[in-house]
């Protein structure tokens, strides 16, 4: 668990997983699905396409 106040996106180990990918939505809320649902689908439907 991070410490308070720390941003896990700024953890040195982020994306070093072979094949990852980080994927950020700017001006999202905690409701990333209904917010940004097309684009996740894309997104989504991309990564899908890659394990083929």
């Amino acid at each position: 668990m991070a410490p308070r106040g720390a941003d896990p996106r700024r953890r040195k180990d982020t994306g070093a997983r072979c094949g990852s990918r980080r994927v950020l939505y700017p001006n999202t809320g905690h409701l990333v699905l209904w917010e940004q649902a097309g684009r996740i689908a894309t997104d989504l439907a991309a990564f899908l396409a890659t394990l083929e």
